[in-house]
Parts: structure tokens; C-alpha cells; sequence
């Protein structure tokens, strides 16, 4: 069996909870034939107490396995991310409103979810993924995306998008999440909802990209990082969602077969290989974003964006048979300025 901490929460709106910072012991007394456990919660106007447990006649985590017990020692379900009744949460930022000391906001991507899923391992992963998976498809909206629901203060500053946006990287994340969870479990739900997801998606993409082409007149795609349902200013596009998206997309037309996916996935891929000199540094390491004026610019995380490009190279070489020689030397410079930096934690195949 396994039990979550208790916690007390009160809603706050747009998908975020603030949580009381006072937690109580939980009790598990052994009784004829069952476990009784015993939790309590601060009485509070309009607070509300969440505990959730998992539990199986078989062993739901093998505590004996060395590579087990480092994955669930990293596992945080408490102090950044929390799992409540209708999703996974994660410590609200600053820049989100609204937000709390102690608020945590329901993340599309469901980072330890994704975990579950693709990394598992264990019984406990297959329950609790599968769960929060089936969750999260609730959370769909009519329009087919899951809503970033708090308003962040830099995209309205930057681009007057308010509450409730979709985000083009939490979208691709949990989308291949339930590719994943389809391929390895065969529900038909996850099906259903990463096929929802990329006809939200690929509507988006036909609609907000901005337009490359190089000396022969070939045209690629480079597409924005965010969308919102009233009017707003065109938004950059960032490579790590970008190519994640594309890496996706090129997914789902292996095992969907569906043509579609792979003229988008592979559009993307020409806007970066069009631009590849462009997102080069010249310390090596690779610019964050591609600008609305067609400049570039931010600073690129250490390693994520090394990840992705890796990600979609394995994808590319199994359906074609090769690697990108673009995308390889964006990761061939990005390596140079990690390993220039003392950066180590990137994937590595």
C-alpha cells in the first residue's frame, strides 16, 4: 500500500489550489483482515482535504531493485507537485495569477505522470499512470487543448494572452504521453485523446506559424509557442517546443499512418533546418527563441532543448532509415557550449 501525506486545500480559481501549510499525522493500525488508517484535516471555511492511496495484493514497488528505489526517491508529490481529485498540480510561479506562498496549479503536462508512463517500471507506476492519465482526459476543453487555466503576467504584458491559453509544449508533452500509454497499455481512450489533442493541435499549426524558405524557394514552418481564444499579438517560437511538437506529430504517423502528421512534422523540421545557422551562437550554445520580427533571442535552458533535438533524431533515423545532418550539428554545437559549461545531465543514448 502506498498513502499520500494529507493535505488541506482551498480553491482559488483558474485551476489553483492554495494549500494550508499545517499537515497532521497520518495512522495505519493493522486490524483482522484490512489496514485502518486514520488522517485528519484542519477544519476551515472553504478549505478541503485530499489523501489518496494506492493499494494491490502484489507488490506494487520493488524496493530491492536499486534502479526502483533511486526512480521513487526522486519522486516529488509533495513539495513542488501534488496529485488531487481532478489532476496533477505543480508549484505555482510568481508570474502566475492567481498564486499563493503555498498554491500549486493543475499542469497539463503531468511531469511525473509522463514518468509513470514512460519510464515505470513497477505496478505502482502502471496504476497511478494510467489513473491520472484518465484524469487528465476529463480536462480536454471543447476546443480540444488542455488550458494553462491560471493568466501568466508575461504573456499578458508580452502578448495580451489571458487565462486559460494553450501552450504549445505542455500540449505535445502529455500528447505523447497518452501515444505511450496507448502503445504500451492498448487502451482506446488514450488513443482518443491524443488524436484529440493533434487535431487541436495541427489547427493551430495551419494557422499560426510563420512562413521560411530557403534558396530554392522551399517553404518550412516555424510554429508559435501560444495561442488564446480572444484576440492577441503573434508570440515567438521557441525551439524545445518546436521541435518536441515535431517529434510528436512524426510519432503518431508511425503508428497512425496518417499522412497528415507527417507533411506537418516534417514541414516543422524544414522551418529549422531552414533557420539552422540562425539559432547557432557564438559561444556554441543555441538561441532560445526565433521573434516575431524574425530576429532571435533568449536563453536557452541547459539541456532540455539538447533532449529534444536527441528525441526527435531517434524518431527520424527509425521511420527514414538516417539522422538530420541539420538537427545534428545544432546538437553538436549545443553539446559544445554543455560540455564548455560543465552541463552533464542531458540524455544519452
Amino acid at each position: 500500500m502506498i498513502l499520500s501525506q494529507a493535505y488541506s486545500y482551498k480553491d482559488l480559481g483558474n485551476g489553483t489550489k492554495d494549500s494550508y501549510p499545517e499537515i497532521y499525522p497520518v495512522e495505519i493500525e493493522k486490524q483482522e483482515g484490512y489496514w485502518k488508517v486514520t488522517y485528519n484535516y484542519k477544519n476551515m471555511k472553504d478549505y478541503h482535504g485530499i489523501m489518496w492511496g494506492v493499494g494491490s495484493d502484489k507488490r506494487l514497488v520493488n524496493l530491492d531493485d536499486r534502479n526502483q528505489r533511486k526512480i521513487w526517491s526522486n519522486y516529488d508529490i509533495s513539495n513542488n507537485s501534488r496529485l488531487a481529485e481532478d489532476g496533477y498540480y505543480y508549484k505555482s510561479p510568481d508570474s502566475y495569477r492567481p498564486a499563493t506562498e503555498n498554491s500549486f496549479w493543475r499542469n497539463p503536462s503531468m511531469y511525473i505522470v509522463q514518468s509513470w508512463i514512460k519510464t515505470g517500471g513497477s505496478l505502482a507506476a502502471d496504476i497511478l499512470g494510467r489513473s491520472f492519465l484518465l484524469i487528465g482526459s476529463d480536462n480536454i476543453n471543447e476546443e480540444g487543448y488542455l488550458p494553462t487555466l491560471p493568466e501568466s503576467n508575461w504573456l499578458k504584458t508580452d502578448y495580451d494572452i489571458g487565462a486559460g491559453f494553450f501552450d504549445t509544449r505542455f500540449n505535445a508533452d502529455i500528447g505523447d504521453t497518452y501515444l505511450e500509454a496507448y502503445k504500451k497499455f492498448g487502451y482506446s481512450k488514450f488513443r482518443d485523446s491524443y488524436l484529440e489533442l493533434a487535431n487541436y493541435y495541427s489547427n493551430h499549426i495551419y494557422k499560426n506559424h510563420y512562413k521560411v524558405f530557403n534558396t530554392d524557394g522551399e517553404e518550412g514552418w516555424l510554429v508559435q509557442d501560444y495561442a488564446y481564444k480572444a484576440m492577441y499579438k503573434p508570440t515567438h517560437v521557441s525551439l524545445n517546443h518546436h521541435i518536441h511538437a515535431a517529434n510528436w506529430f512524426l510519432k503518431m504517423y508511425e503508428i497512425e499512418n496518417e499522412k497528415s502528421f507527417e507533411d506537418i512534422g516534417l514541414k516543422m523540421l524544414k522551418g529549422v533546418k531552414i533557420t539552422r545557422d540562425k539559432w547557432i551562437k557564438t559561444d556554441r550554445n543555441l538561441h532560445y527563441s526565433y521573434r516575431p520580427d524574425g530576429t532571435m533571442g533568449g536563453n536557452d535552458y541547459p539541456y532540455l532543448t539538447y533532449n529534444d533535438l536527441l528525441l526527435f533524431q531517434k524518431t527520424y533515423s527509425r521511420i527514414y532509415g538516417k539522422l538530420d545532418d541539420d538537427i545534428e550539428i545544432l546538437m553538436e554545437s549545443k553539446k559544445q557550449w554543455m560540455d564548455n559549461n560543465g552541463v552533464v545531465d542531458y540524455l544519452k543514448f
